[in-house]
């Protein structure tokens, strides 16, 4: 009897923490909250990956660089002799995301990558020479993102994106440089 009345004691102890009061049942419900809240938490982290997709999830994680970034690593792959050191810094630039603001839709063309039906063109003005940046989009979702595509109007809508870079090209016109960006998230921005 003197051992079920030590325990019936132990469970009714009280605990003074902060200025409440916890009743030995009160921190049980206190636990089993916070563990609740826990498992929770930890059954979003794991269902995030599945509703946005492997590529979607990771694009939280990469750090953005600036278009002009991606200018400077051409004219530094320009200056460079080393065919090797040419190959770093264009692959380099595939581990970030590169970012565009405020870019005027220069054309809206169908697309010559196989992945995606549609390519929007936009003008990045420079120093040297205007960047034609051709962006091949698609939303998080990884189903290309035709409805937005379908609102933009050539010469007068500006708009923001996001994307991986694929490569620097040239074709024989005046642009100083052409960049291909895939995986490209576009928001429009306004008219001009």
């Amino acid at each position: 009897m003197h051992h079920a009345m030590r325990s019936y004691q132990f469970h009714n102890e009280i605990d003074m923490r902060g200025r409440r009061l916890y009743i030995g049942s009160d921190v049980e419900k206190l636990q089993g909250l916070i563990m609740k809240k826990i498992v929770l938490c930890i059954v979003l982290v794991c269902i995030c990956p599945l509703s946005c997709g492997y590529r979607g999830y990771l694009r939280w994680f990469r750090p953005k660089v600036d278009i002009m970034d991606v200018i400077k690593a051409k004219e530094e792959i320009d200056r460079a002799e080393n065919p090797a050191k040419k190959y770093l810094i264009a692959n380099n630039l595939r581990d970030d995301l590169v970012s565009i603001k405020n870019a005027l839709v220069k054309e809206i063309l169908p697309s010559n990558n196989i992945d995606y039906d549609f390519c929007v063109v936009v003008d990045i003005p420079y120093e040297k020479g205007n960047v034609e940046c051709y962006l091949y989009s698609k939303n998080l979702y990884e189903k290309e993102d035709i409805a937005t595509i379908a609102r933009l109007k050539k010469g007068k809508s500006v708009v923001n994106a996001v994307g991986e870079f694929s490569r620097f090209f040239t074709l024989l016109d005046d642009a100083f440089v052409k960049i291909e960006l895939v995986n490209t998230t576009i928001d429009i921005t306004g008219e001009k």
